[in-house]
């Protein structure tokens, strides 16, 4: 019991001798502990501006295979892209797909209607 009272007694001491740097102990541990839980919280909160890609009924798969004779479109109007005289469609991701010139890409909202067009997937893109 005597041990454990000169233990206590000396990290009394020892607080009450060295207050100041105690203090900035705390201050910086509280000042990581707060700034690291922040930035998790900047993390998970969900983002207000989220972009939601909707089917228009005018963009069907007429419109996409007579897009092949010749006629263009606004880039970024769906999910799968391809070439005018290609055979091969790209998620909009895929880098082998963003080598396409601007004035041949074909955009399809989904990979079914890209099939339908006459176009089969790449193999070098996978998602």
């Amino acid at each position: 019991m005597k041990m454990i009272t000169e233990t206590v007694q000396r990290i009394k001491q020892l607080l009450v001798a060295r207050k100041s740097d105690f203090l900035l102990i705390i201050v910086v541990t509280l000042s990581g502990v707060i700034s690291f839980g922040l930035g998790r919280l900047s993390v998970s909160v969900p983002q207000k501006n989220a972009i939601i890609l909707e089917e228009s009924a005018s963009f069907n798969s007429t419109t996409t295979s007579s897009l092949r004779n010749g006629q263009s479109v606004l880039a970024d109007q769906g999910n799968y892209l391809a070439s005018k005289n290609g055979t091969k469609y790209y998620p909009k991701g895929c880098s082998a797909g963003q080598r396409i010139k601007e004035d041949n890409r074909i955009w399809f909202i989904t990979s079914a209607e890209a099939e339908k067009a006459g176009f089969t997937t790449t193999t070098l893109c996978k998602y």
